[in-house]
């Protein structure tokens, strides 16, 4: 029995002796399979390199949103004249202003998960500054005022601590 081989043709060359030259389906096959693996490999690297992106981005987030807490707090604390962590609960701290007047950072519930950082002035309603706080602890000693806050996202974690000096304490 004779086999019969079956050329594929995809441009058509002459050679020297007047032949035709053409790719089988064979070599077409490999020509594809390996232009399969190139794409595969690179669209994997595209998506392994979009998660670390999202990854560091949500980090990035994470740490701005704690510096723009303690931003927020640490102002009112070093114009105080005086501030208090409440008895039964350290992550309430009160502080009084040369004006007399009262600003008090709390945490609230966000969701049954998480919880919120909020700032209320005396006689207002409270304002909301962040979420996704895990922990927040005050501890107040003479003129010196320490924050702990820890946010907490999905599976990331980041922690703040700061100490800071109220400059009108006393007066």
């Amino acid at each position: 029995m004779k086999s019969i081989k079956t050329k594929f043709i995809l441009r058509s060359s002459t050679t020297e002796n007047g032949s035709r030259r053409g790719m089988t389906m064979v070599e077409l096959l490999v020509v594809v399979i390996i232009a399969m693996i190139v794409f595969l490999s690179i669209g994997s690297g595209l998506v392994t390199g979009n998660k670390y992106w999202n990854e560091a981005w949500k980090e990035v987030n994470l740490q701005r949103d704690a510096s723009f807490a303690m931003n927020i707090i640490t102002r009112p604390i070093k114009e105080a004249t005086n501030a208090t962590v409440a008895e039964d609960d350290d992550s309430v701290l009160t502080i009084k202003n040369l004006n007399g007047g009262n600003v008090t950072f709390s945490l609230a519930s966000d969701t049954p998960e998480t919880k919120r950082l909020q700032r209320q002035f005396e006689g207002y309603n409270p304002q909301k500054i962040i979420g996704n706080v895990e922990d927040l602890q005050f501890n107040v000693d003479g003129n010196k005022v320490r924050i702990y806050l820890r946010l907490k996202e999905d599976d990331l974690q980041l922690s703040f601590a700061s100490t800071i000096m109220m400059r009108n304490y006393g007066l």
